[in-house]
């Protein structure tokens, strides 16, 4: 096997899903990688949430609520980020 091979890190990976928050579609991607935090922001073509691979399931579900909540909070009290997703 040769050094390149051993040193090459995955790509990543993620999810893309559409949440639907209130008559707007944004589009989400989610990602899963090896890391330790949990990062959420909105940018100008998607809202994105990583996560730790070695999160569990409950904990991943709450975040997913947590990070929902905290999207609806920045489309609909932010006209810039609402006029976004028109």
């Amino acid at each position: 096997m040769s050094l390149k091979k051993l040193y090459e890190l995955p790509r990543k990976k993620y999810k893309s899903l559409l949440l639907k928050i209130e008559d707007l579609d944004v589009p989400v991607r989610i990602f899963k990688e090896p890391r330790r935090n949990i990062r959420a922001s909105l940018n100008k073509n998607y809202a994105s949430l990583r996560l730790p691979l070695m999160l569990s399931k409950r904990a991943e579900e709450e975040q997913l609520d947590r990070f929902y909540d905290w999207l609806k909070n920045k489309v609909l009290v932010k006209d810039r980020f609402r006029r976004q997703f028109i």
